[in-house]
């Protein structure tokens, strides 16, 4: 997970639509942290979607939200070249991700979990928020959640040097008593 500024620029065209040949990004995470697969859409057939030519995780039947992506630049190399790239509007959803590629619907949204980090430092009286969802993906959403929070820490508390934090984590879900951990 990383800072997503791609998303801002106010140049980018964001009338694009999922077209063949267009970028199309896979979001996992997106808002003050952001991770996202892209890769070109291949077929479009009214609101289905094919894409990447190529699975992305081999996760069989799934729900993962889909955007029609812009790419920023092609980084050359003679080992392997790659495109930086970042989604720019919301297109549906990828319902299936088998080896032969991606397919998804344009009318199906993907739900997401939303997420508020708030950091309180009492001694210097910083204090930071960050604000982001992750896809409701199981193989994948524990391991985006433990990137972002550790995100968190790093940007709120930028210490140089050995350190020691003390913190208090408080998790207050829709429905649920909040409960608190501390250490």
């Amino acid at each position: 997970p990383v800072g997503a500024p791609g998303a801002g620029a106010g140049w980018v065209d964001r009338t694009a639509v999922m077209e063949p040949g267009c970028a199309l990004a896979v979001e996992l995470m997106r808002g003050d942290f952001a991770a996202a697969a892209i890769g070109t859409c291949t077929y479009v057939d009214g609101s289905r979607v094919h894409g990447f030519g190529h699975e992305f995780q081999t996760l069989g039947e799934t729900l993962l939200p889909m955007s029609v992506a812009y790419i920023y630049t092609v980084v050359a190399s003679s080992e392997i070249s790659f495109k930086l790239g970042g989604p720019l509007t919301p297109a549906g959803s990828v319902t299936q991700d088998r080896p032969s590629g991606i397919t998804g619907y344009l009318d199906r949204p993907a739900p997401m979990v939303p997420f508020d980090v708030r950091m309180h430092n009492p001694v210097t009286k910083r204090e930071e928020s960050f604000h982001f969802e992750i896809t409701q993906n199981t193989s994948l959403f524990q391991r985006l959640l433990i990137g972002a929070v550790q995100d968190c820490f790093t940007r709120a508390e930028a210490t140089l040097g050995p350190n020691t934090k003390r913190y208090v984590i408080t998790v207050d879900l829709e429905g649920l008593e909040p409960w608190s951990y501390e250490d």
